[in-house]
C-alpha cells in the first residue's frame, strides 16, 4: 500500500473507545502482514496517538506480531520533520519525549480547573501526600 498511511485507513485514535477490542483486533490481523509505505505524507507523531495505537496493537494476539510487515512498516513523523519512527513501538513514545500517562491525564485536569482556589488545594493535597511517603 504505497502512500496511504494506515492512520487514513483505520478509525481516529481518538474513536478507539468506541471500537470494541474485538473488532480491533480483527482489523489488526486483517492488515498484519500488510506493508505501508509513505515517503511524502507520513502523518506527524502525537503523544496521545501514540499511546492509543500502541494500545491498539497490543490486543493483537499474533506470536511474530513485532517482526510483522504492519509493525515494520508504519510510521509516524518525528518532530523534526526528517526522522521516521514505527508508530507500533513503544520507544517511540519515549523518543518523543511524551510524558508518562499519569503526567497525560492528571495535569490537563489541573489546567482545566476553572478556580485558583481549587488548583491550589489540588496542588497543596499532593504536596502533603508526598510528604506522607
Amino acid at each position: 500500500m504505497n502512500n496511504i498511511p494506515l492512520q487514513f485507513i483505520i478509525p481516529n485514535p481518538d474513536q478507539f473507545e468506541i471500537i470494541s477490542k474485538t473488532t480491533m483486533k480483527i482489523i489488526l490481523k486483517t492488515l498484519i502482514n500488510s506493508t505501508f509505505i509513505t515517503l511524502f505524507n507520513t502523518p506527524k507523531c502525537n503523544c496521545i496517538h501514540l499511546r492509543n495505537y500502541q494500545r491498539m496493537f497490543s490486543y493483537v494476539d499474533y506470536r511474530k506480531k513485532y517482526s510483522s510487515p504492519l509493525f515494520q512498516s508504519v510510521k509516524c513523523l518525528m518532530s523534526d520533520g526528517i526522522t521516521h519512527a514505527r508508530l507500533f513501538d513503544r520507544r517511540t513514545a519515549v523518543d518523543f519525549g511524551c510524558p508518562l500517562i499519569g503526567k497525560i491525564s492528571f495535569f490537563p485536569f489541573l489546567q482545566s480547573s476553572s478556580s485558583t482556589l481549587n488548583s491550589t488545594f489540588i496542588s497543596f493535597l499532593i504536596f502533603c501526600l508526598i510528604l506522607l511517603y
